[in-house]
């Protein structure tokens, strides 16, 4: 028989006796860690604690067969059955509910009565338990402290107001339509974004007025008539409108006097359109006097 650390694994009995008896293990190596054996016993189950074969072999015996210990096995198994030291039953208290806000009221109660507890039951924390079906979720509190803790928890919340407390409940508002048909449309896509929409649906265009509306006999809109204006109708009324505009400002603008008469009897049309019979020179008696101002803008003549 070897150190074991090759092995499969196998049962073993302690070469001592403990609590007057030669207790049984089933040993197997560990996963990846071959020189480590994990270790469950009949009573308590798998053990938290691993343990190297070396060690094992220096306290522990193999039972060759393993078939020759069964019957220790199960004796061991059923005589576990209960809340003694070494049995493989617990019975634990849990508080369920919301103990989030009542956790560090849970533990001050906890460790006023450390002394009277044991390690487990002085460690408050999250249990989780399987009963006939259902899974439960609370923490774990030490069943002789209840009677402390309810006067502790009354203190608490009689702390926190909570018999003043007044629940108001308020009117509903009104639904708002616009709302309402906003949430109640359905969202937008590719196709409905570019279909037609019918007349009744289609949106007005944005006029100049409040609201966006448009004024009547407008762009693109309906004459005083009610009749809609085709382009050539619109281009026109823009052509007559610009034209009386023109006008207007011309009628502002106050006319102007007759540019004088240049010395000799010539005017100034004259002098610019008329041509002498040879090409030569004028002479200084048929040029407009350099004395007198020029108004080119004159409309008239003689």
């Amino acid at each position: 028989e070897g150190e074991g650390e090759e092995e499969g694994g196998g049962i073993f009995r302690s070469r001592r006796p403990q609590y007057g008896e030669h207790l049984l293990l089933l040993a197997l190596p560990k996963a990846r860690e071959p020189h480590m054996a994990v270790l469950t016993r009949p009573n308590t189950g798998l053990s938290l604690y691993e343990e190297a074969w070396t060690d094992l072999h220096r306290k522990h015996a193999r039972v060759l067969p393993p078939s020759a210990a069964e019957a220790d096995w199960t004796a061991a198994y059923n005589g576990a059955c209960n809340e003694r030291i070494g049995g493989r039953l617990t019975r634990i208290q849990l508080i369920t509910g919301s103990t989030l806000p009542m956790l560090p009221v849970l533990e001050e109660v906890a460790k006023k009565h450390s002394a009277n507890l044991t390690a487990r039951d002085r460690a408050v924390g999250a249990v989780r338990v399987i009963l006939d079906g259902r899974r439960l979720l609370g923490v774990r509190f030490a069943r002789s402290c209840m009677a402390d803790l309810k006067e502790e928890l009354l203190k608490w919340n009689l702390a926190r107001g909570a018999t003043h407390r007044k629940v108001e409940t308020e009117p509903a508002a009104p639904v708002d339509p616009k709302a309402l048909a906003r949430a109640l449309r359905p969202p937008a896509t590719i196709t409905s974004f570019f279909a037609a929409r019918p007349a009744s649906q289609a949106a007005a265009p944005a006029g100049t007025g409040t609201g966006g509306k448009q004024p009547a006999g407008g762009r693109g809109g309906a004459g005083a008539g009610g009749k809609k204006r085709s382009v050539l109708d619109m281009m026109k009324g823009s052509s007559s409108s610009s034209s009386a505009a023109a006008s207007s400002a011309l009628a502002a603008v106050p006319k102007a006097t007759k540019a004088p008469k240049a010395s000799g009897g010539l005017d100034v049309r004259s002098f610019f359109t008329s041509k002498s019979a040879d090409s030569g020179p004028r002479s200084p008696a048929t040029r407009p006097s350099s004395e007198e101002p020029i108004d080119l803008t004159s409309p008239g003549g003689d």
